[in-house]
């Protein structure tokens, strides 16, 4: 179909205790799984934090997370899952994410979002740890 030139990640840690996490986290979309992570401290309790991949890139080692190469295409979201992934370690490997959201663009404007509606409503939050499970699916929008 398009060429992926950007994607936006969008995680909010729940403002609880022992909520945030020093884990290293994924997005797994079009059939590549990329590492989240920025140079300030991600994943604090009570905050949002944007990862950019691509086009305007935020992350770090953004040259080999940009989904511009090798090209993803908007054909390749609807053959493989979008999915959000922790890989537990440090001092504080539990997180309690409390909403997940991302937008793929494509020619330079938003063609597809993707959310887990379960964590839409109020007070729905979910762990993810070793004991709990490390993955929550998103479904497009």
């Amino acid at each position: 179909m398009a060429p992926i030139n950007r994607i936006e990640v969008n995680l909010a840690t729940a403002d609880e205790p022992h909520a945030d996490t020093r884990s290293l986290v994924y997005l797994g979309i079009a059939g590549r799984e990329f590492g989240l992570s920025s140079d300030r401290d991600d994943f604090q309790r009570g905050r949002t934090d944007r990862f950019v991949l691509g086009e305007g890139a935020n992350v770090t080692d953004a040259a080999y997370k940009d989904p511009r190469n090798p090209q993803l295409d908007t054909n390749d979201l609807e053959r493989f899952p979008t999915y959000i992934r922790m890989s537990p370690s440090g001092a504080e490997p539990g997180w309690l994410l409390e909403r997940a959201w991302v937008v793929v663009y494509s020619d330079y404007v938003p063609s597809r979002e993707y959310d887990n509606y379960a964590l839409s409503g109020s007070d729905q939050r979910i762990w993810l740890h070793e004991p709990y499970g490390l993955s929550l699916h998103l479904s497009r929008t």
